[in-house]
């Protein structure tokens, strides 16, 4: 026997679904941001220092020291790079931050029909608008893995 939910229960269900949507994404994003800047500052840094070695005139006897430091940094900000571009990082943190702000968006119009009086009919279309949002998601690392396992399955050939 099915129950039927009340035009306010099924208000507040959505509302707090939303609510959770946006938490979830917010920490995701903030998560991708440290990762990003866990790659990007590094890199900045080891490329100044790599300039300024090469650009550093201590004398000739210093050259070899010099280009040895400048190779060692050269390596590290290659491989930063190459990880950062692999794991494509900065394109997740991008579209986390895309989800959040479509949440954030659909709850400010949620809210502002709320005011107005919203029927059932529009929650329900709230809410169908909140899994569409959620389903972006789903399909990116769908992507990503189906991405990431045809160059595993590229590279054993």
């Amino acid at each position: 026997m099915a129950t039927t939910q009340s035009p306010e229960e099924l208000i507040q269900f959505t509302t707090e679904k939303i609510d959770s949507g946006i938490q979830q994404f917010t920490q995701r994003r903030k998560r991708m941001f440290n990762v990003v800047r866990g790659f990007k500052y590094p890199l900045v840094a080891l490329t100044a220092a790599s300039t300024i070695i090469l650009g550093l005139d201590l004398g000739a006897e210093s050259i070899t020291v010099q280009k040895n430091w400048a190779l060692v940094i050269g390596a590290l900000v290659t491989g930063l790079s190459t990880l950062m571009t692999f794991w494509n990082v900065e394109e997740y943190w991008v579209k986390n931050k895309v989800i959040e702000l479509q949440l954030i968006s659909l709850k400010e119009s949620f809210e502002f029909e709320k005011r107005q009086g919203v029927t059932p009919l529009r929650v329900q279309e709230y809410f169908q608008q909140y899994q569409r949002i959620l389903e972006q998601q789903e399909a990116l690392w769908k992507a990503t893995l189906d991405s990431k396992s045809d160059n595993s399955s590229d590279s054993g050939s």
